[in-house]
């Protein structure tokens, strides 16, 4: 199953779009595979069907678990589908610009009727541009950049708005900014003010992986996606593809983790048990010999060292692949070299 993961990735990875592609996206929907798709979360429109064809089927997350919200924004699929080679140039984004993906159709409240709004493009255009005021809100007073926004309005403040087309002063919100919070809008030189309450989830910058990886499997960068996540992020989460690409896992990760730094490491390149070449340098002197590595290391590691003789054992820092290297005092280099020697 990897290995057509990769031809299909890799089908994927060499398709461009013709110029004057449009992509519609949409302010929300329900996620059914185990993949979300461009075409998932957008409607495509460009001169061939067959280029929408192909962008629409461009895979970009996995899907949030049932129960679970996940949002991608516009410029995070940008840069998603420049990262599988899409030329950009002739790819214009419309419609909303946050996408709220979810694993379930929520329950509907059959009280009083509601609208939500999880971002602009959604419900009318006065309730989508105050959602987007509240996210600059946001922005600006904790300096925190991406912000998740679902109104929670009825319809009559919804008409006020409508009225007064949400040219108001925005207050409110208060620490620690997430969960269910309430902002007032005043008119200018007024102390009327007309309350709003949203759900706010803040959201970061993570890398997920995209497929299942098994212990010891070299991360390539068709295995992860940076996405956006709600909630606070485990304190080792991985925040950068260039920390993790290359390098080899410590234990078996699912689709859709959160990538974490103890879960990878640099290639081993001694093995335990492994006949390595050993450098010996000391002052005005360097020798080269052989001796058995005694532990698994990788670039830059400690292991210890054990004389092809089997009467030394040493301390010495993997330089290459089957290679160490180690700091002698004085004349113990040579003395070394003449221990280890057959």
């Amino acid at each position: 199953m990897r290995s057509i993961l990769i031809v299909v990735s890799l089908s994927i990875l060499v398709t461009s779009p013709a110029p004057g592609v449009e992509v519609s996206l949409r302010p929300k929907v329900h996620a059914s595979g185990t993949l979300i798709r461009l075409g998932d979360v957008a409607d495509l429109a460009a001169v061939g069907e067959d280029e929408a064809r192909q962008l629409a089927a461009m895979p970009l997350i996995p899907s949030p678990r049932r129960g679970l919200l996940q949002y991608l924004a516009v410029a995070d699929i940008r840069d998603m589908l420049a990262a599988k080679g899409v030329d950009m140039a002739g790819v214009k984004f419309v419609g909303a610009n946050t996408v709220e993906i979810s694993g379930r159709a929520e329950a509907q409240s059959a009280s009083r009727p509601r609208i939500s709004v999880s971002a602009p493009g959604g419900g009318s255009r006065e309730t989508a541009l105050l959602v987007k005021r509240i996210e600059d809100h946001l922005r600006e007073t904790t300096g925190h950049d991406h912000w998740a926004v679902k109104l929670d309005v009825d319809a009559e403040t919804v008409a006020r708005l409508d009225q007064s087309n949400v040219r108001l002063n925005l207050t409110g919100g208060r620490a620690p900014w997430t969960g269910r919070q309430r902002f007032e809008l005043t008119s200018h030189g007024s102390d009327t003010s007309t309350s709003v309450f949203a759900n706010v989830q803040r959201l970061e910058l993570a890398i997920i992986a995209t497929q299942a990886l098994e212990q010891g499997d070299l991360v390539r960068q068709i295995d992860i996606e940076r996405t956006l996540i709600a909630g606070a992020l485990p304190a080792k989460a991985v925040l950068s593809a260039d920390q993790i690409v290359g390098k080899e896992t410590t234990g078996a990760i699912r689709p859709g983790a959160v990538i974490l730094s103890n879960q990878i490491r640099a290639p081993i390149i001694v093995r335990r048990g492994q006949r390595v070449s050993v450098r010996a340098k000391a002052a005005g002197v360097s020798v080269r010999t052989f001796a058995t590595a005694q532990q698994d290391g990788s670039l830059g590691d400690l292991v210890k060292a054990q004389s092809l003789t089997g009467k030394d054992v040493y301390m010495a820092q993997v330089s290459g692949d089957g290679e160490l290297e180690i700091m002698a005092a004085g004349a113990v280099a040579a003395d070394l070299a003449r221990s280890t020697r057959r």
